[in-house]
């Protein structure tokens, strides 16, 4: 217990539950704290009972309220024993707070701070907040008054400033953490109170901030959605829905829910679309405002009374646009006699609410543009009209053009007449600078532009005329034709109107004196531009005397663009079907070029007399023409008319050497039949076969039949190549085939090549090939059937050891059994790209030849040495391996190659034999290919030794059950960065182990590195 202010608290939190009607037992346990006057008699009593959800029911009988506190305050003498001043100066404070002096307070206050009891803060509390002193109310908070104390009707201090609209000492209660959710003695809430008959808004938005229950009920069971509606505030109703008030959850004594007392009210509409708002906006629908719910349903009284809710956004958008926005479209959407309903009228009274109410005609969120496009768009006068009346934007452009534009395209002219008088601007032109006297003619709409023209809009006769003509506006030309000064021959307007294939247009013009011989800017007349259009065009033409000779300087006369009809009625007119243009084609060229179906056009022409040996100035005829398009039919046609198979054009092409271009059997067959010379060259020495074969995708039936013999399967072109070469040069199997089975010979040799000496059809496949590809090598396969090594040039024996670097055994082996030599290849100057590592290693350990065996033994490849040693393929520098075998075993053992030295080891073991050495020693005096095939097959030894000595029976086969990867040797396509000096390497050589991803060289050295493998055992490369 406190002196002067003692309080007793109570441990736990509890009130009487009496019913409606019942009084609450006074104890001290109900209370708070209690205050005592100096007297020992209470003198006034602030209770505070506990929080309950539907608050008391009954009410405080204050003569027992007295008589307890009495009793209660005889239980303690030292409150009993206090002066009696002190009562006096809580009367004097709680005096002060109601009189509402200011000045006059403070001074009481500052005089009665110290003396004064909590009881008398806490009544001067709720005094001052009765009368709506803010002021005040500040100072006793800060003097210590808690905003917990309840007056005779158990309202709390907030209660009153709810109930009174104080928002400003609302606020500053509930910054002293007043209890939001206190409940009088009649169970009514702040939130209940607040709602009052004049409104209180901002009052409800405060108490639901800091925490009002929405759904509480009072001591009737009405919870704050009740009461709002019983007062019919919509701005109260929209808030508590939006807080979540719930409309059919809770009922009142009377059994009615919040829905309820909207159907007994007739605004359970308004409920409805403001509830639907607030639900579908959390479920992320397409956001659909109250205020566009009623719009939708045509519900105008909901309209009306929505509009009066101060929290309605009259501007609010959806993907539909505004509300405004949605109205007109419906009445947009409306046609006939849909115009003239109900609703038709409801909703011209809504978008007049609206407008009255602030709603933004100009609003341009959907892609239709603003509600005034729209209304002009459906033609509807009066919508527009209405919409005038607003300050909307009158000139907006929405798709380059504005409302007026609109109104002159669609031939609105009420609504034309209605925009000119609201004030729009007819002067104002869009991106492709038209107005709306333009589009107006632009679309045949005459009587529009007739209003336009009453407004002083300006007129430009010859654009409009152009305009009207593109647009095939036969009513917009005539007007202007006959009403404003306009040259017909201006800017060639028949010409336009030509090209547009308007007969109608076209006569008006001639009618009105245009000139039918005129030419263009290009040079062309009005018959040139009329023979692809309509015949009845070409017919007015030449009625009214146009030339049917007269034609393009280039291009030559009208009948060579014409089609077969209009090409008809020129003939019938006198038109020369020979006349040329100025390249020298005729018509009969120009249709035999075509593609398509021209066979009657073709026909037509050569009924009419065309030349079908005329030629071109490039010395191509008709024929040529007809070949190029592969028409079967017109080249048959022309033959009938005695066209000429062997006509040579300036290049030296015949219509043969064409079909085999071409290659097409049927026309290539056709001329053979027809006498077709076949050993025809063009200007670059080709014949049938090699103009055939340059085409790539020629089949195999064209080589047939052009392969009459062996001159023509060998002949070379001036650059020296034989159609064998250039099928190896496509690597093209199938076709290289065919012609080793026709003949063709794989040993003629190409020096016309100035980038290479000695080319054969093998050396050409040995040239290009990087990594020799499953199709390289079907081809070398087939090349080495029919003797292509005999023939193969000396530079491309290095091939073979980069076949064994790479451990090609496939290719390895065709080479050794058809004819391949063992030979030696200098390593001094390096001149091809075995491997730059392998060179290196060599010339490193004094080896300054590379032979077979030692390539396969350097790149890690035993298979390959065990199959050249077993079959006695060895060059004379491999028997001095015995004297060498250190240096190559610590070389095999530097690059971790064991199988390489297990082999080494076991070569080695013992010397070769006599007949080993001897062999070795005639097979390098007769020497490598080529011509080694030859000078074996001359010598006076048995069939068997020869065999022997061209390797063509195998004493031990290519083993090909081990991967070529064993070795562990893998290819990567990186180059190298030359950083660190290889000791013993070749000058200027440098490799950067750490960084295989560069390439460089020095410009003494002659190295270049394509590849690199790398060996995951000892992070060694090789390079290649």
């Amino acid at each position: 217990m406190e002196n002067q202010r003692g309080a007793f608290k109570k441990n736990e939190r509890g009130r009487g539950r009496g019913g409606r009607g019942s009084k609450q037992s006074f104890k001290a346990s109900n209370y708070r704290y209690f205050g005592f006057g100096p007297s020992g008699v209470l003198n006034g009593l602030v209770v505070q009972p506990s929080n309950r959800r539907q608050g008391y029911t009954s009410h405080i009988d204050r003569g027992r309220y007295s008589r307890e506190a009495e009793n209660i305050a005889e239980s303690f003498p030292a409150a009993q024993a206090s002066q009696s001043d002190a009562a006096n100066k809580d009367r004097d404070l709680i005096e002060a707070a109601a009189n509402g002096n200011v000045a006059s307070f403070s001074a009481v206050l500052k005089q009665c701070v110290n003396c004064t009891s909590q009881n008398g803060l806490d009544l001067a509390l709720l005094e001052a907040t009765k009368r709506g002193y803010k002021s005040i109310v500040q100072q006793l908070i800060r003097a210590g008054a808690r905003t917990c104390g309840l007056d005779e009707q158990g309202y709390t201090p907030l209660m009153i400033a709810s109930e009174k609209g104080y928002l400003d000492i609302a606020t500053a209660l509930l910054k002293k953490s007043a209890n939001v959710s206190a409940v009088s003695f009649n169970g009514q809430t702040s939130l209940h109170v607040a709602l009052q008959p004049c409104g209180a808004s901002d009052m409800l938005s405060l108490l639901l901030y800091h925490g009002a229950d929405v759904n509480v009920g009072c001591g009737e069971g009405s919870t704050p959605l009740m009461r709002a509606l019983e007062l019919q505030d919509l701005d109260a109703i929209k808030i508590l829905i939006d807080a979540g008030a719930k409309l059919d959850r809770y009922k009142n004594k009377r059994g009615e829910t919040a829905w309820d007392v909207a159907k007994r009210l007739d605004l359970h509409q308004v409920l409805s679309f403001m509830n639907d708002e607030v639900h579908m906006s959390k479920k992320n629908y397409n956001k659909q405002s109250a205020l566009m719910r009623a719009a939708a349903s045509c519900n105008l009284e909901a309209f009306k009374l929505l509009l009066d809710c101060s929290y309605t956004e009259v501007n609010k958008t959806n993907k539909e646009g505004s509300t405004l926005m949605q109205i007109v479209k419906t009445l947009c959407r409306q046609t006939g006699n849909n115009r003239d309903s109900p609703g038709t009228s409801k909703r011209f009274e809504m978008i007049k609410l609206l407008l009255q109410n602030g709603a933004k005609a100009d609003d341009c969120s959907t892609k239709e543009g603003n509600a005034l496009i729209l209304a002009v768009k459906s033609g509807q006068n009066e919508l527009v009209q209405l919409l005038c009346m607003s300050q909307i934007k009158l000139n907006y452009l929405v798709n380059d053009k504005t409302a007026l534009m609109i109104a002159a395209e669609k031939g609105h002219v009420d609504i034309v007449n209605t925009l000119l008088n609201a004030g729009a601007d007819y002067k104002l032109k869009n991106s492709k600078q038209e107005d709306a006297l333009l589009i107006a003619f632009k679309y045949g709409q005459v009587n529009c532009a007739k209003l336009l023209l009453q407004k002083r809009a300006n007129l430009n006769v010859v654009k409009a005329a152009i305009v009207s003509i593109d647009n095939n506006r036969v009513s917009s030309l005539q007007y202007l034709l006959t009403h404003h000064e306009l040259d017909v021959n201006t800017k060639c307007l028949l010409h336009r109107a030509i090209q547009q294939n308007n007969a109608a247009v076209v006569k008006l013009l001639i009618d009105k004196g245009a000139d039918v011989n005129q030419l263009n800017d290009s040079m062309d007349s009005p018959l040139q531009l009329a023979c692809n259009k309509d015949v009845s065009c070409v017919e007015l033409l030449i009625k009214n005397g146009a030339d049917v000779n007269l034609g393009h300087p280039l291009s030559g006369p009208p009948i060579i663009r014409a089609v077969p009809n209009v090409a008809k009625v020129l003939l019938q007119h006198g038109a020369d079907v020979n006349k040329a243009s100025a390249s020298g084609e005729t018509a009969l060229m120009q249709a035999c070029g075509c593609f398509g179906n021209t066979y009657d056009m073709v026909k037509l022409l050569l009924d009419a007399g065309a030349d079908v040996n005329l030629m071109s100035d490039k010395g191509d005829t008709c024929l040529h023409y007809a070949v190029s398009t592969e028409n079967i039919g017109n080249i048959k046609l022309l033959l009938e008319y005695g066209a000429d198979v062997n006509a040579v054009t300036n290049s030296g092409d015949t219509p043969f050497l064409l079909a085999a271009e071409v290659g097409n059997v049927e026309i290539l067959q056709l001329f053979l039949d027809k006498g077709a010379k076949v050993d025809v060259y063009d200007s670059q020495g080709c014949n049938a076969l090699l103009r055939a074969i340059k085409m790539c995708d020629v089949s195999t039936e064209v080589v047939r039949l052009l392969a009459f013999d062996k001159e023509h399967l060998n002949k070379q072109s001036n650059r020296g190549y034989t159609p064998l070469m250039l099928a190896a040069e496509m690597v093209n199997y199938e076709l290289m085939k065919t012609l080793l089975e026709l003949g063709a010979d794989v040993h003629v040799v190409n020096k016309e090549e100035p980038r290479k000496n000695d080319i054969t059809a093998l050396s050409i496949l040995l040239d290009s090939s990087q990594i020799f590809k499953d199709s390289d090598i079907k081809c070398i396969e087939e090349l080495l059937k029919y003797g292509a090594m005999s023939s193969l040039p000396k530079r491309c024996l290095s091939v073979f050891h980069k076949m064994i670097v790479l451990d090609k055994r496939r290719l390895v082996q065709l080479f050794v059994t058809h004819g391949m030599s063992p030979c030696n290849v200098d390593l001094q100057p390096i001149s091809f790209r075995m491997g730059a590592f392998f060179e290196m290693q060599m010339l490193r350990y004094s080896m300054n030849a590379a032979s077979p065996l030692s390539a396969a033994l350097a790149s890690g490849n035993s298979h390959i040495a065990r199959y050249l040693a077993g079959n006695w393929f060895l060059t004379a520098s491999d028997l001095t391996v015995f004297s060498q075998c250190s240096k190559l075993r610590d070389f095999l053992e530097s690059i971790s190659m064991q199988d390489c030295v297990d082999f080494l080891e076991e070569f080695t073991s013992q010397p070769l034999s006599l007949m080993k050495l001897s062999f070795v020693a005639a097979s390098a005096a007769i020497g490598s290919p080529p011509g080694r095939q030859e000078r074996i097959m001359q010598l006076p030894i048995p069939s068997v030794i020869k065999d022997k000595l061209l390797f063509k029976n195998e004493e031990v086969p290519m083993d090909y059950g081990t991967d070529a990867s064993h070795n562990r040797l893998g290819f990567l396509d990186v180059g190298i960065n030359m950083v660190d000096h290889v000791p013993d390497s070749p000058s200027g050589v440098f490799f950067d182990f750490d960084d295989p991803r560069q390439l460089m060289y020095d410009s003494d050295s002659d190295l270049c590195f394509s590849s690199v493998m790398y060996d995951d055992s000892d992070d060694t490369f090789m390079y290649i």
